[in-house]
This record gives C-alpha cells, structure tokens and sequence, in this order.
C-alpha cells in the first residue's frame, strides 16, 4: 500500500491486483456454490396467463341499457361517466371469497406452509398479477408450483370471474326490476283514476273541448308538467343506481328545481311574455278540465316511459351469458418463472466479494496503519485490564 497517509485509487487496484488470485477463485466458488444450492433449495414456480376482453355494451345489472333511455329525455346527463369493468374485475379478483375458493380447490394451505389462513390468502394474492393493455384487453397471470397446476389456477380464476359478474349481473337487475315494477303499477294505478275522474268531470259538466287557445294552453301546461315528471322519476331512477350524494344526482336535482321554478313563473303569469293564459284567467270548468286532462297526460307519458324499462329489467334479470370473451386460455408455460438462478447467483456472488474485499482492506489498513490511535485500539481491543 502506498506510505502515504490517505489512500488513493491505485492502492485499491494495487489491492486488487495482489489479491486477484484468490478474488477469482472465490467468485467461481461462490458463483457455483450459490447456483446450486438454489437449485436444489428454491422451489421452481411457474407463470400462466389467461386474456380476455371485457365487454363494452353491458353494465352491471343492466345499466347500459337504462341510460340509454335517458337518451331521449330533456335532463342532460352528460356529466354521467361509465365505471371501467376492469375495476369490477380486480376487485373480484383479489377479494377475499375468491381467494378462499382457489385455496379450497387447490389445497393451497397445505402447500405454502404458512400456518395462517390469512398468510395464505397474502400470499395467494401476491402470486395473481392483473394487468389492463393498452388494447383495452384484460390479462390475468397465475403463479403455481407447475406448469400444469399454473394453468388451472388460472382459468379456474377465470371462471370465478365470470360467474361473479354474472351473479353481480342478475342481483341488480333485481332490484331494479322489483323498482320499476312498483313505479310501473303505481303509474297504471294513478292513469286508471285520471280517466275515471275524466268520464266522470265531462258527464257532469258537457266540457268536452276548450277554444283553441286554452286547448293550446292545456296542451302546453300539460306537456312542461309531464317534462318535470319525467325529470323527477329520472332523478329517482338516478338515485336508486346511484345514492343521494352522486354528482350526477346533484346536476339532477338543479335541473329539476330550476325547471320547477320557470314552469310556476309560467302559471302564475308572473312570465309576461308567455302565450299561455295564467290559471287566475280560466273558469273553473276549464280549470277542473285542466287539471284532469294534464293527469291524463302525465300518467300517459310516464307509462310509455317506465314499460319500456320495465321489460329491459325482467329481460336483464334472466340473462345468463358471459360477460367477456376469453381471447386466450391459459396454458402450462415451458419455462419456470423463478427462481432466475443465474441471476440470483450473480448478485449473491457481488454480495460475497464486496463483503470480502471489505474485510480484506480494512485488514490491509490496520496492518500497515502509521495512526497510534489506530494502532491502540488494534492493540487493546480484546484485552481487558484486571479490576
């Protein structure tokens, strides 16, 4: 080593060098060594991968097809953002009644030896990797002891999946059938009453057909009460899917309170430059007339309304079909997946030659140090004075 007191880079490599010999042997020894005790102590494991392509026209409990009816309706709902099914799918994946099925079918708790279901369950979810492609395809890869075990882990996954949806599927088509029914008999109840109390108001009355303008009026009143109707029985639909807290639920409730607000501006006659007459200007006959042909017509409209929904909902609720196309089963893979020897060799190998030249400078400093405190401590360090 050099004489002088700080160390420079060609003392290392002059290290190095009077050491190369031993350096090398050592490296091919532990780089041997290593390799073949994690051949025989590290368990081979095996990655297979399943792909499949979630489907974009159905939601969960037919969803998709209910806002498409609002298409058509005068409330915007453009604030509404579709839930990707690939969060559905990871959230099914990696909960825990999936992973109690797997460890059941495969004797999971046996072979990883953790002596705690809910270590295995750990560990189970560590060996599931899911992965969104750029493709919008879905791929879920399984971990398994062999090639063959890998595979079945993972279309057996798969199939959970599938099933999952589906039963997720039929339970909210459910419940929205239940919904819609209530509503739909509620609204046949309320239309049967409308007509009833109109033969009745005309048979009394002989107030068959109003002049033109309050036809027009009648009308007009008539078609904004059955516009806030169906904004309102929008706004429960909404609701129901989604709670009271939802921010399209929130958008909903301004649309139909402003609607509400400009339609009583209108009859109030507040509205100076509406067409309409005020309900203050029309006789009683003509209001009584009003009031039973605008029922009439709301009760009208929302039937056309809920049936459709109606029937999409019982159609839903008896659907039993995949919910995605599986693209590619999985297979036994023909290569393990760890351990990756070599590599695992190689770094163990780094680790023991930077332990070793560690230990062998510092040796290489203490024997040639010219430092006394050095030298004392060198000295004394393991002998004790008698006390």
């Amino acid at each position: 080593m050099s004489k002088d007191k700080s160390i420079d880079f060609l003392d290392y490599l002059v290290f190095l060098v009077k050491w190369k010999k031993f350096l090398i042997v050592l490296a091919i020894s532990s780089m041997v060594i290593s390799y073949i005790f994690i051949y025989f102590v590290a368990e081979p494991q095996y990655d297979s991968t399943a792909l499949i392509l979630p489907s974009e026209e159905e939601g969960i409990g037919g969803v998709s097809s209910l806002m498409k009816s609002f298409s058509s309706l005068p409330l915007s709902v453009g604030g509404l953002k579709k839930a990707s099914p690939t969060d559905l799918y990871i959230t099914i994946i990696y909960s825990r009644s999936t992973a109690n099925k797997m460890i059941k079918k495969f004797d999971l708790y046996k072979e990883y030896d953790l002596e705690s279901w809910e270590k295995t369950i750990k560990q189970l979810q560590k060996n599931i990797i899911t992965e969104e492609t750029n493709e919008k395809a879905f791929v879920i890869t399984v971990r398994g002891s062999s090639p063959q075990k890998s595979a079945e882990m993972t279309n057996f996954l798969v199939e959970i999946l599938n099933e999952s949806v589906i039963t997720l599927n039929i339970k909210k088509s459910r419940e929205n059938r239940i919904f819609l029914e209530n509503r739909y008999n509620e609204i046949k109840s309320n239309l049967r009453k409308a007509e009833d109390e109109m033969k009745r108001f005309q048979k009394i009355s002989g107030v068959f057909e109003a002049e033109n303008q309050i036809k027009a009026t009648i009308e007009s009143y008539s078609e904004m009460e059955a516009e806030l109707a169906l904004k309102q029985i929008e706004l429960s639909v909404m609701n129901k899917l989604w709670g009271e807290s939802a921010p399209q639920v929130k958008q909903a409730e301004v649309s139909v309170k402003e609607f509400t607000d400009k339609l009583n501006e209108i009859k109030s006659g507040k509205k100076k430059d509406s067409f309409l007459i005020p309900f203050s200007n029309l006789s009683e006959n003509v209001m009584e007339y009003f009031r039973l042909y605008r029922d009439l017509e709301i009760n009208n409209t929302l039937l056309k309304f809920i049936i459709p929904l109606y029937e999409q909902a019982k159609f839903d609720e008896q659907k039993e079909v995949p919910v995605f196309q599986v693209i590619d089963r999985a297979t036994p893979p023909e290569k393990r997946s760890y351990p990756k020897r070599t590599i695992m060799a190689f770094v163990i190998t780094l680790i023991i030659l930077a332990m070793v030249i560690f230990v062998l400078i510092m040796r290489e400093i203490l024997i040639n140090t010219k430092n006394e405190k050095v030298i004392f401590i060198k000295d004394n360090l393991f002998k004790f004075r008698k006390i």
